[in-house]
């Protein structure tokens, strides 16, 4: 696929971050939405990297997801993303896999915390 066919300006999907405001609204400040993409990208990453992959924005519209070995893809979605972050990793993701949530408990420095609370 053309890597263009990212930026011709589809509908967002209810899942973006400009769909994301209150009431529904847009975001109609660049600057914003530019730095609330990157907070998603970044816990979007976190979970990313148990699988051996990474994502980044592009353009604010797509995400170019991307492999250890350098198998890359770019989607307009976050549905779209997690198939991506499938097939390029050769693993299913499952949210509720115990080793994966262990990986993100690890980077988020909640084992301990919950550790303490037991």
């Amino acid at each position: 696929m053309c890597g263009l066919c990212g930026l011709w300006g589809e509908t967002a999907h209810w899942t973006s971050v400009a769909s994301a405001l209150p009431g529904g609204q847009q975001a109609t400040d660049r600057d914003g939405l530019l730095r609330a993409r990157q907070v998603q990208r970044h816990s979007i990453n976190r979970v990313c990297r148990a699988f051996g992959t990474s994502i980044a924005d592009w353009n604010a519209t797509s995400w170019i997801v991307t492999s250890a070995s350098g198998a890359t893809e770019i989607v307009g979605s976050l549905p779209e993303l997690w198939r991506a972050v499938e097939s390029v990793s050769k693993r299913a993701i499952d949210p509720l896999d115990a080793a994966l949530l262990d990986a993100l408990e690890r980077q988020c420095g909640t084992r301990d915390s919950q550790a303490q609370r037991d």
